[in-house]
């Protein structure tokens, strides 16, 4: 399973844990971790990262909505589309700034630190996961994109190895 962080954690691990039960059920073992995806920027200043985020990763986030075109509502239509139209008619009670700031507040960014206080707190509630990072969103300018990547890769990768090896292992299909 793989997910972007949307929202809240809490509103995620539900369907974590159905894809859990689900896999195990099917699988008759437990299921691997799985893949978080955040739209992440790393800086020693916390004041920045933030500023950024806001602006890219919510600039991002726009850009989905149009392109899927959730703000509509015809999706209601659609056979197979109707999470689509749930979406939009969340988007419409919220509105889109308020949800764009929500999604952007959600990713993993900031400072190191930051970064890794925030993965622990979402390990201490999901458990095992894997992280996958997007580093390059919305128009941001390749200098900050390589300073953020370089700076991950510095000081929070090798605090996120420590946390130790994937206990996950699939079944290997036989010749």
């Amino acid at each position: 399973m793989m997910f972007f962080i949307q929202f809240s954690l809490e509103q995620h691990l539900p369907g974590v844990e159905l894809y859990r039960e689900s896999y195990r059920k099917h699988q008759h073992r437990p299921a691997p971790p799985p893949l978080a995806i955040d739209f992440t920027i790393c800086d020693r200043d916390a004041g920045r990262a933030e500023e950024m985020t806001m602006r890219y990763a919510a600039g991002y986030y726009l850009s989905v909505i149009k392109h899927y075109e959730f703000n509509s509502d015809y999706h209601a239509q659609l056979k197979g589309y109707e999470n689509y139209a749930n979406a939009a008619q969340i988007l419409r009670e919220t509105g889109l700034d308020k949800a764009a700031e929500t999604y952007a507040s959600q990713q993993a960014y900031g400072t190191p630190q930051q970064i890794l206080d925030k993965l622990e707190d979402r390990r201490s509630k999901l458990g095992d996961f894997e992280w996958n990072v997007c580093s390059s969103f919305a128009g941001m300018p390749f200098k900050d994109v390589e300073s953020s990547m370089r700076l991950l890769g510095k000081e929070v990768l090798p605090e996120l190895r420590k946390w130790g090896e994937d206990t996950f292992e699939p079944v290997r299909a036989s010749a």
